[in-house]
């Protein structure tokens, strides 16, 4: 019994930490869309795909 316990106190903290990864994500996408990246995270790796792929030494 105290198993179960254990793992569903395990999968409430992973619960919780991607609740907290989702609000981060959510959060640093609505500022790269105020910067400018207008999709916001995936613009911003478009953008660096683009500048890798000129700049390969990097």
């Amino acid at each position: 019994m105290d198993n179960n316990k254990d793992l569903y106190q395990k999968i409430a903290a992973l619960e919780s930490q991607l609740d907290m990864a989702h609000s981060e994500i959510s959060y640093i996408n609505n500022l790269l869309v105020q910067c400018g990246f207008t999709e916001g995270t995936e613009s911003l790796k478009s953008t660096l795909h683009e500048i890798l792929d000129e700049s390969p030494s990097l």
